[in-house]
């Protein structure tokens, strides 16, 4: 048991209240992500989701956004050397598989014009764009924190060797 007394003035954020800040970011995001299929199927006649009610929209935006958190890491990781020898060019091809992921794993049926590795190609480079432009005006991608408010504790005083990393702020 613990016995320490709880400070109601303590502002530190409690697990529960991180949960529910954790889960409506990806609910934000799921939605996010379904608004960005939703605009890229409505800009690209070549490629149709068959019933698109709004319904469907949301469930292959939270299939995309689980592919998105999940598959993306893993696919860079394995195909990294890939990655910087292009100075990341090959991440048009790594979000190209991640739409066809989305397609192949989706329950929905899709209709994707001849060739479909053009359409697919054009329409993930689409919702790549997309999707970092919500992410951007929604503040999805935005860190408690920079890697800058780290370094200010470090550089206190002035004679402490990080002390430049704070004149350069």
């Amino acid at each position: 048991m613990n016995n320490q007394a709880i400070n109601p003035t303590d502002s530190r954020p409690t697990q529960r209240s991180l949960r529910a800040k954790g889960l409506l970011r990806f609910a934000v995001q799921v939605t996010a992500n379904a608004l960005a299929v939703m605009l890229v199927l409505t800009l690209l006649s070549q490629i149709h989701l068959q019933h698109g009610s709004l319904l469907t929209y949301l469930l292959v935006g939270l299939l995309f956004s689980l592919i998105d958190n999940l598959a993306k890491p893993l696919l860079i990781v394995l195909v990294g050397q890939l990655l910087i020898r292009s100075t990341g060019l090959f991440l048009i091809v790594v979000n190209a598989s991640l739409f066809s992921f989305l397609i192949i794993f989706s329950p929905f049926d899709w209709t994707v014009a001849q060739p479909r590795w053009l359409w697919i190609l054009v329409a993930s480079r689409l919702l790549a764009l997309l999707v970092a432009a919500v992410d951007a005006v929604l503040g999805l991608t935005a860190r408690n924190g920079s890697g800058w408010s780290s370094l200010s504790v470090l550089a206190a005083h002035r004679s402490h060797p990080w002390a430049a990393w704070q004149n350069a702020r």
